[in-house]
């Protein structure tokens, strides 16, 4: 299996998407829910190099890829995100439908 390594700001840039998405698809309804916060849980993987230019590589590891490697550690790293938008200054409101290409 190939790995994809995805950095910390795709992911992000990921989840600013969906959010807004959310929030589109919420204009006109009745209910929406504001989003107070968001709980993001990653398994990144940091390796050290020290050929080249050496440094520390630092990528998410993608859903069920190897992610054990030489000289490579996994880690858990979970924070709390509070969007707002930059437009208005308020927390995004969106609703609890589903998107066609949802479960």
């Amino acid at each position: 299996m190939s790995e994809t390594h995805l950095d910390l700001a795709e992911v992000l840039g990921k989840v600013r998407a969906e959010i807004a998405r959310a929030e589109r698809a919420a204009s006109g309804e009745n209910v929406r829910f504001a989003v107070s916060s968001v709980r993001v849980e990653l398994t990144v993987a940091i390796e050290k190099s020290v050929t080249g230019k050496g440094g520390i590589k630092f990528w998410v590891v993608e859903a069920g890829t190897e992610a054990a490697r030489k000289n490579t550690t996994t880690h858990l790293l979970a924070f709390d995100l509070q969007p707002t938008s930059v437009a208005t200054g308020h927390r995004p409101h969106v609703s609890g439908a589903a998107f066609d290409d949802e479960i």
